[in-house]
């Protein structure tokens, strides 16, 4: 069973306000991504981070790992927030069978944008590492 791509659909689409002229949201390539793809990038990116960061050897456990970057203040409460979304749905998706609808699909595309947005920001060179060797 793969698992649904986290493009936002029309309806959603039209929610959306319109951008003003001249303004360019950050073009993502993660139209097609599934909620095991951005689980994936979440961990691989979290375990780069702790590798620049931190001496110790990184937690086998993605929700220790994201909760310990927190603390630290590598990553912002509201970022490791939308980590701990994407990894919950998919614990979701791949252990309860969950099937994603509209609602579900929604949530985990937002989160991803966050996260994106800010890692593109902030660490660009590890993200940018990331998608390359999960992609």
């Amino acid at each position: 069973m793969s698992a649904p791509p986290l493009s936002i659909d029309r309806a959603m689409a039209k929610t959306v306000r319109a951008r003003k002229k001249g303004t360019r949201k950050p073009a993502s390539a993660s139209a097609n991504l599934s909620i095991e793809d951005a689980w994936r990038y979440v961990d691989r990116f979290c375990r780069a981070l702790w590798v620049k960061h931190r001496e110790s050897e990184p937690p086998q456990s993605l929700a220790e790992a994201i909760t310990s970057l927190r603390d630290a203040e590598l990553i912002p409460t509201h970022e490791a927030g939308m980590m701990h979304t994407i990894r919950a749905l998919r614990n979701h998706f791949v252990h309860e069978n969950l099937d994603f609808g509209e609602y579900e699909i929604t949530i985990a595309r937002a989160a991803w944008e966050i996260v994106r947005v800010w890692a593109e920001r902030q660490e660009r060179k590890i993200w940018r590492l990331t998608l390359e060797r999960c992609a």
